[in-house]
């Protein structure tokens, strides 16, 4: 089985110049090495990631592991929105909305876009 597609997620991040090339190293060797553990599978680390950044209210994380886990981890939007609705019992329905209406934007974009 081929690994799937990486968005380049890194190059879209607000990271000032001057700190960019150290920031950017962080994050290369950091997240491999959570992302590339046996335990979890990615489809499972993704939706995850999208549940604790919905809990967060990172909007810019939400946008940017919903696009992911579309494109490269196979995720459906059911599975995505339920993750969202687990997050809002847990972590409140403010946090939940917001996730929702990134979600709503993304699939919209994509439906028209088809």
């Amino acid at each position: 089985m081929t690994e799937p597609r990486q968005p380049d997620v890194l190059s879209r991040l607000p990271i000032p110049d001057e700190v960019r090339d150290d920031v950017m190293e962080m994050l290369r060797v950091g997240p491999s090495a959570v992302w590339g553990r046996p335990v979890l599978n990615r489809r499972e680390r993704s939706l995850a990631t999208i549940a604790m950044m919905t809990a967060l209210g990172n909007e810019f994380a939400i946008r940017e592991h919903i696009i992911m886990g579309l494109d490269s981890f196979g995720l459906s939007r059911e599975e995505i929105l339920e993750v969202m609705i687990q997050a809002a019992i847990y972590a409140g329905f403010p946090a939940a909305m917001k996730a929702f209406e990134i979600a709503t934007d993304i699939f919209a974009e994509r439906d028209a876009a088809d």
